[in-house]
């Protein structure tokens, strides 16, 4: 591997470590969805559903 693979797999790993954690809040979960789906509208709601 190259000095620019080796940072580039490290950075990609703590991203999606990031990326993970902040998915099991609730209204960023929401927030993300209501973006992607929904083009910022709100949609989905932040509160727990069982």
């Amino acid at each position: 591997m190259n000095f620019f693979g080796i940072i580039k797999e490290k950075g990609m790993k703590s991203k999606d470590i990031t990326q993970k954690m902040l998915e099991r809040y609730n209204d960023v979960f929401a927030d993300i969805l209501n973006v992607l789906l929904f083009n910022g509208k709100r949609i989905i709601e932040e509160r727990l559903y069982n």
